[in-house]
């Protein structure tokens, strides 16, 4: 429960209309689905709480920034509302969408990394044993089969009479290979 009062369960984390209550809730949910065993896997679950908690934020910014430009129009037109808010505020909206890209982007890849160390874990079943271990991979892979140039033929000592005649009909030239 320590975890809950200091790090990134600390109050700092939550912002007006956020609820402390809700990031305490969300924490245990995601402690009592990883039940973490070091310190590496404590971190990994820290920042997908982290990652899901600035996600749920910022879902809640887009829909704040639309209701602030609605309130300030002089005259508004609720046809053209959400068109105009958009217009006003695209580059917001567009470094809004790279925050929720690169946080989902963070969420996925510490998903992965967290999953990679479960499964590699000694007490996890799914851990290979080294006595389950049949054989050793080479670390260089052989290339297959590289064909050698052939030797070169020596001369044959026997008279031109004795030799073999060649199969290259006549008036043909024979093709070097």
């Amino acid at each position: 429960m320590n975890a809950l009062k200091t790090g990134i369960y600390a109050e700092s984390s939550i912002i007006r209309g956020e609820s402390e209550a809700g990031l305490r809730q969300l924490t245990a949910e995601y402690y009592e689905r990883f039940a973490p065993a070091a310190p590496e896997e404590r971190l990994l679950v820290d920042t997908l709480v982290h990652d899901e908690w600035l996600l749920r934020r910022f879902r809640h910014i887009d829909a704040a920034l639309f209701e602030y430009q609605f309130k300030n129009y002089v005259h508004p037109d609720p046809a053209t509302d959400p068109g105009r808010a958009f217009s006003n505020l695209s580059n917001t909206f567009a470094r809004l969408q790279r925050r929720i890209s690169e946080t989902e982007r963070s969420y996925l890849r510490v998903l992965k990394e967290l999953e990679h160390l479960r499964a590699t874990r000694t007490d996890s079943p799914q851990a290979v044993e080294p006595t389950q271990i049949q054989s050793v991979t080479p670390l260089v892979k052989p290339l297959g089969f590289v064909p050698q140039p052939a030797p070169e033929a020596a001369p044959d000592p026997r008279p031109a009479a004795f030799q073999k005649p060649s199969r290259v009909p006549p008036g043909r030239l024979p093709i070097a290979m």
